[in-house]
């Protein structure tokens, strides 16, 4: 057999059917989930992405520190970034890891995206919603952001300032 490679077949597209590649659906890009992740968690779900193949969902071994390396980024800020995806939805753990036993082994992750052997995926990120924020009422006198134990009283000669009535 000769050093030159067997070229795979090309589709009528012009592409290669058996070419690996990460796809991200425009209905998980629409979730409220994938919207309020950080840039670093969105790259650290794409390199979960890579490194899943197809049949080893619940067998990928990702470490802080390994996907710190993976992204560029600092140890904590990859902490953060699982944290996040982990809170959303988008992971969660198969087997945690441990620097305590004899055998030294990273944490080892499932994608609900996709089917864990007979089992559906889960898609926990589609049910995820943001905490609701609870807004402090103000009133129409302290929108100029001094309180009012600093206020003197309004006296009858003086004008009140405005947004105050009498």
């Amino acid at each position: 057999m000769s050093d030159k490679r067997k070229r795979r077949a090309v589709t009528a597209t012009g592409r290669n059917a058996y070419e690996r590649h990460v796809r991200l659906h425009h209905w998980m890009l629409k979730t409220a989930a994938w919207r309020s992740l950080n840039p670093c968690a969105r790259a650290a779900l794409i390199e979960f992405y890579v490194l899943f193949n197809g049949a080893n969902n619940s067998e990928i071994h990702m470490s802080v520190r390994h996907l710190a390396e993976r992204l560029g980024v600092a140890p904590n800020t990859a902490q953060r970034a699982l944290a996040d995806l982990t809170e959303r939805g988008f992971i969660r753990i198969g087997q945690k890891g441990s620097f305590t036993q004899k055998v030294k082994h990273a944490t080892t992750w499932i994608l609900t995206e996709h089917p864990v052997g007979d089992n559906s995926p889960s898609k926990d990120f589609m049910r995820w919603e943001p905490p609701v924020k609870i807004q402090n009422a103000v009133s129409a006198g302290d929108t100029d952001g001094i309180s009012q134990r600093y206020r003197g009283p309004v006296l009858v000669h003086q004008k009140a300032p405005l947004g105050i009535s009498r």
